[in-house]
């Protein structure tokens, strides 16, 4: 068993096809088994007050199904039971079943609801499931004792955890399918573990670097385990280049040299990098390096030509040269910043005066990565439409680099013009300079709006993106026509009010 395991739990659509067109990369990567990562972002028809918006319908599901038995790849279904149930509690007709209800994140095990609507949904994903394996998660499950009904059963965490697993695990196999679970709780609890049922496959997932210790735990204690790895690497999304050696290679070695059952490549949220187009590679290595095979001239075989290698970028995008030059100015923290709720978390980390030499650097390198990707895309004489958005996160990048320079005018603005005093003519030019650099940026957004937008169309990237650009685009136009007006009275002779400073 081979798994490329694609999160669609968070910001991703369903596009059919796109799907079409990649599923045979996947197949020639060798992955036999598509793990579609839910969590319970689906349309079930058992609960109808829950439509999450951009989630997979049945349609889709049978739909996904079809694709995948037409490319000879088998569908899973990952969903989660306990913990990651945020998306399901945010539906304040189900967010009575929270363990904290102030942070509805996971289901309270006691609750005398839970366990018929964890069924439900056991039951909806078993019926759309045609591999015999059933991903029940049971990952990162941390409140406990946080309500009434749970505090009165005098239960610890490991004890709630093993009694609702129990339970959630002969459900599984009175429907035909066997248990898959991740295996991060029970390393937590390794007392529970011997009590789990030893038909549960689980998953022994880590990011960044191999775990032989933890494979060896659950192969004593009868398991079979997939070990998981990501290929973007959690916490550094720019082109995570060192992610083969830091966290591809030791897992995938280990996992073949301890003899487990399979192996699974993890592609975890579009805002930790999930774009099929920057990580085609590592996809490679993971099943290369799990069958101890040469990833050889990627470039050459995968794309057609040897130039159409992405190695190349390597040296002006690799994350841990970025981070040398500030330890700031990593693609991580510039995409969460960037889609915060307010622009400003962004101008405190990046605009200040010990940043602006790193960030001069860095665009410098962006700047020159811009025709490596075009000679890339020329280069490549098959899977084109692959690299389509290899330069979205440049994109992203050069956008997010211009809010920091308008903020920065912004913020020189405010310090500069005092309210209730005479206008300067320094501060009317601050002004206008202020109201060309707004109109500039928004264009600059309105650009990678309609990016993102194609982006979610075309291949189901994040739709969160797009509405929250569009929400930035919104503030800013509002911001724009609030110093263009004061820019016009100030011009002529009308100081700024103290309060419409401050909004601006």
């Amino acid at each position: 068993m081979k798994f490329l395991m694609y999160d669609m739990a968070r910001e991703q659509s369903w596009v059919g096809s796109y799907w079409q067109r990649i599923f045979p990369d996947i197949r020639n990567l060798g992955y036999t088994d598509l793990g579609l990562y839910i969590e319970q972002r689906y349309h079930f028809r058992s609960i109808p007050q829950h439509r999450p918006y951009g989630g997979v319908t049945p349609a889709q599901a049978d739909e996904a199904r079809r694709l995948c038995k037409k490319f000879g790849v088998r569908l899973s279904w990952f969903t989660n039971t306990l913990g990651h149930c945020d998306q399901l509690l945010a539906n304040e007709s189900l967010r009575h079943l929270a363990e904290d209800p102030a942070h509805p994140y996971q289901l309270c095990p006691s609750h005398p609801d839970t366990r018929p609507l964890v069924l439900n949904i056991l039951r909806e994903f078993a019926a759309i499931n045609p591999s015999p394996i059933l991903h029940i998660g049971g990952d990162e499950a941390t409140q406990w004792n946080m309500d009434d009904i749970c505090r009165r059963r005098k239960m610890t965490g490991a004890e709630f955890y093993l009694d609702h697993y129990r339970w959630v695990i002969r459900e599984t196999k009175k429907l035909g399918k066997r248990p898959a679970m991740w295996g991060d709780m029970l390393l937590h609890h390794p007392d529970i573990a011997r009590e789990i049922d030893r038909d549960v496959l689980i998953f022994d997932w880590h990011y960044d670097s191999g775990s032989a210790d933890s494979i060896q735990f659950f192969h004593k204690l009868g398991f079979e385990v997939i070990p998981t790895t990501a290929s973007n690497e959690y916490f550094s999304t720019f082109l995570p280049f060192h992610q083969v050696e830091q966290g591809i290679r030791p897992f995938m070695t280990e996992a073949r040299e301890l003899g487990c059952a399979g192996m699974c490549m993890s592609c975890w949220e579009m805002t930790k990098g999930a774009v099929f187009e920057n990580q085609w590679k590592r996809l490679a290595a993971g099943t290369a390096i799990y069958e101890d095979k040469p990833l050889g001239n990627f470039g050459k075989t995968f794309f057609g030509s040897a130039h159409a290698d992405e190695s190349r970028l390597r040296p002006l995008l690799d994350e841990s040269s970025l981070d040398k030059i500030h330890p700031c100015l990593g693609y991580a923290v510039f995409r969460k910043t960037f889609f915060a709720d307010t622009p400003w978390p962004i101008y405190h980390l990046f605009g200040q005066k010990d940043a602006q030499h790193g960030m001069t650097q860095i665009m410098n390198r962006v700047r020159r990565a811009r025709p490596i990707v075009a000679s890339i895309r020329r280069a490549a004489t098959r899977r084109k439409k692959s690299l389509r958005f290899l330069d979205l996160p440049l994109d992203l990048f050069e956008v997010a680099h211009h809010r920091i320079q308008t903020l920065r005018l912004m913020r020189e603005v405010t310090g500069r013009i005092h309210p209730h005093r005479l206008p300067s003519a320094r501060g009317a030019h601050l002004l206008k300079d202020l109201v060309r650099a707004l109109k500039h940026h928004i264009e600059k957004s309105e650009a990678l709006h309609q990016r993102f937008a194609e982006f979610n169309e075309t291949q189901g990237g994040s739709i969160y993106d797009v509405l929250r650009l569009r929400r930035h685009i919104q503030m800013l136009t509002t911001v724009m026509g609030y110093v263009r007006y004061h820019a016009g009275a100030y011009a002529k002779g009308v100081p700024v009010p103290r309060h419409e400073l401050w909004y601006v």
